[in-house]
């Protein structure tokens, strides 16, 4: 229950947070997010139907690392978590973040594909930069924007600015023959996962532009 986490979250530190909005309401959600301020724990994965994701503020609220459809096996946790532990471990430890054969450097700015640098405008970088931070998790348009273009995020709500700019990612990625690609979920945003050489899309998932 809400009250039961509050008290174990308020006496302990944990390494996650898993929220699903659906068991409670959002000014109890709010509260658990606040402890974050608080460093209580480190990720906040949320919990969602793909009718829920939909809605707009869905992981922003809490400011999620990312989301989880239903339904999952226990196994994705499992894999999302260990990615956003080695994604830590790799900033507190230096500059370079690593997935598949893909790897940036943020102190340099530069992006490799097998070694090979890879050239992405300041944009792309950072589009890359925050989606290697939550490998294997859903992060909507919103969260994106606001992480990328910050207080210059469109408020119209369009987003036409991150789909062009996806767009070019994805093909200097697949160019460059990354074995990593940038998934879009219709109607909620993106999500890293290792390439299939096979399907581009998700499973009877349109793309968005």
């Amino acid at each position: 229950s809400y009250s039961q986490a509050l008290k174990k979250i308020t006496a302990h530190e944990y390494d996650c947070l898993v929220l699903n909005p659906a068991l409670t309401d959002r000014q109890e959600l709010s509260r658990l997010g606040q402890l974050r301020v608080a460093r209580k724990y480190r990720y906040v994965i949320v919990i969602s139907t793909m009718q829920s994701a939909e809605q707009p503020g869905i992981g922003e609220e809490w400011e999620a690392d990312g989301v989880l459809l239903l339904p999952f096996q226990l196994t994705e946790l499992k894999k999302c978590l260990r990615s956003l532990d080695r994604n830590r471990e790799s900033a507190e430890s230096g500059p370079t973040l690593k997935w598949g054969n893909v790897e940036l450097d943020t102190g340099q700015l530069e992006v490799w594909v097998d070694r090979t640098p890879v050239a992405l405008n300041r944009k792309e970088f950072e589009i890359l930069h925050y989606l290697l931070g939550r490998p294997q998790l859903l992060v909507s348009k919103q969260m994106l924007a606001a992480a990328v273009w910050g207080e210059a995020s469109d408020p119209a709500g369009k987003f036409d600015f991150v789909y062009a700019q996806i767009k070019n990612l994805r093909k200097k990625m697949r160019e460059a023959g990354a074995d990593i690609q940038i998934k879009t979920v219709y109607g909620y945003g993106y999500k890293l996962v290792k390439r299939s050489f096979t399907e581009d899309r998700i499973s009877g998932v349109p793309e968005e532009p």
